[in-house]
């Protein structure tokens, strides 16, 4: 009989490299895989998160193909204006994708 043990430790430290996208105050718990938009695609988020988030939300849906639920978690933790959070208005956040500090909630800063 083969111990296949050291494989699944393996793969589990494999996984934790894969860069997921978790907010600690939010479901999913799991996370989502960090998605790499393009410049055109964040001038364009932006500009719909600024009008309604559920404009950025639509676009997500149907111009980018995400599913609901990926799109709906995308919009939420979205910043309009970048390095600030929007939960508590902590203004460090230097990262694109980063956990405020002070509250733990995702942010998603787009940088242009």
């Amino acid at each position: 009989m083969i111990n296949i043990w050291p494989f699944r430790a393996y793969a589990q430290r494999f996984n934790r490299l894969i860069m997921k996208l978790k907010c600690k105050n939010c479901l999913p718990k799991k996370g989502i895989k960090k998605h790499n938009f393009t410049i055109t695609q964040k001038i364009k988020l932006i500009e719909l998160k600024t009008k309604s988030g559920i404009n950025a939300t639509k676009y997500l849906r149907e111009d980018l193909k995400y599913d609901a639920h990926t799109a709906k978690y995308l919009a939420v933790h979205m910043n309009v204006e970048s390095g600030k959070c929007q939960n508590c208005n902590f203004t460090d956040l230097n990262k694109e994708y980063m956990n405020c500090p002070k509250c733990n909630r995702l942010n998603l800063n787009f940088d242009i």
